[in-house]
């Protein structure tokens, strides 16, 4: 069942599952202790028209400020996964807790989601991807989104698949959107921006505006509150890589961030961490580098148990479309429960 499925379920039954009693049945059994939520980038409240792919990883200052309270409003305690790790070696779980990461390493977690954080004295850990501040990254699918928002039509005949492509209405920005992006997922990083060129779009400028400097991460770094964990240096598929490719990805990140931040990383978040991108022999990787936690992208709750699978973690995402029906139904274990087919711990 995918995300998008998901959230129109809840949407659609949210009055159902709150009246049914359901909820209380699931999360007496997958509710578990309490939740590790994945955030990514966190933005102005504003009004202004977006593609929608990119809600999928966006939550916005409001929405931030919104989550926070809710979990306070039920009386969570919120932990460092510093905190997480050891009660869950020691036997020592506090009942109702929440823990606040972010993946990859963009601007606005320091311009934005820093300051809401500071205010309600919230610990939450950054997952660095060490791309993002050595401005490696190519932020293309922001430049795509810029570029279909402002075009309603395309001409240039160096691109075949463009000559296919209408975008006047927001329906056919999105589908303009998933159709380019099939292509330009096949190219190299110079064809990208050769691509862009042709639009006068700087896909360098992206990384510029857009990525953490590593003055600001260890800024971030010297707040107790603030975790600094790794990502990777490039942000790929582990999963996809040799045993030498993946282990490089991982060690040279974790080096560099403590070189850059003075201390120790322990922390680490596979960059994609569904079942078929990170698995067992991932998950040992991290753990013989020495990392104390990892998280993947899998929809569950913390258990006990999980003391066991420290390097597999599972999260609960959290975007602008997560709606509070959505997450009581995820906190509550209701689709946790359909999602990994009954089971409450989910590592594989």
């Amino acid at each position: 069942m995918n995300n998008y499925l998901i959230k129109h379920i809840a949407h659609l039954f949210s009055p159902l599952i709150k009246y049914s009693g359901i909820g209380r049945i699931s999360k007496q059994i997958y509710g578990g202790y309490g939740h590790i939520l994945m955030l990514h980038r966190v933005i102005p409240t504003e009004n202004k028209t977006r593609i929608h792919n990119h809600q999928s990883i966006e939550i916005t200052e409001d929405q931030l400020s919104q989550l926070i309270k809710y979990f306070i409003r039920n009386s969570y305690k919120t932990i460092s996964l510093d905190e997480l790790y050891n009660r869950l070696i020691n036997n020592d779980l506090p009942r109702k807790f929440v823990v606040y990461t972010l993946d990859d390493g963009y601007f606005d977690n320091y311009q934005y989601a820093y300051p809401i954080f500071k205010k309600y004295n919230i610990p939450f850990t950054i997952y660095i991807a060490n791309s993002f501040p050595n401005k490696k990254i190519l932020l293309w699918w922001y430049a795509l989104e810029d570029l279909l928002l402002k075009k309603n039509s395309f001409s240039q005949k160096e691109y075949f698949f463009l000559n296919k492509i209408k975008c006047k209405t927001a329906y056919q920005k999105e589908l303009a959107f998933n159709l380019i992006r099939t292509e330009l997922l096949k190219m190299n990083k110079e064809e990208l921006i050769r691509f862009f060129d042709l639009f006068d779009i700087d896909l360098n400028s992206y990384n510029e505006k857009m990525s953490l400097t590593w003055d600001q991460i260890i800024q971030l770094s010297n707040d107790p509150m603030v975790t600094i964990g790794g990502h990777t240096q490039n942000h790929l598929a582990l999963a996809k890589l040799s045993e030498k490719e993946c282990y490089l990805e991982i060690i040279n990140s974790q080096k560099e961030i403590e070189q850059k931040i003075g201390k120790k990383v322990t922390h680490f978040s596979y960059p994609y961490g569904k079942i078929n991108q990170a698995g067992i022999r991932e998950f040992e990787m991290v753990k013989e580098i020495g990392f104390s936690t990892a998280t993947t992208t899998r929809l569950a709750n913390i258990f006990p148990e999980h003391k066991n699978y420290l390097q597999a973690l599972p999260r609960i995402s959290i975007n602008s479309q997560t709606s509070e029906s959505l997450l009581k139904a995820n906190i509550d274990g209701i689709f946790p429960m359909f999602r990994n087919n009954f089971r409450r711990i989910v590592t594989d």
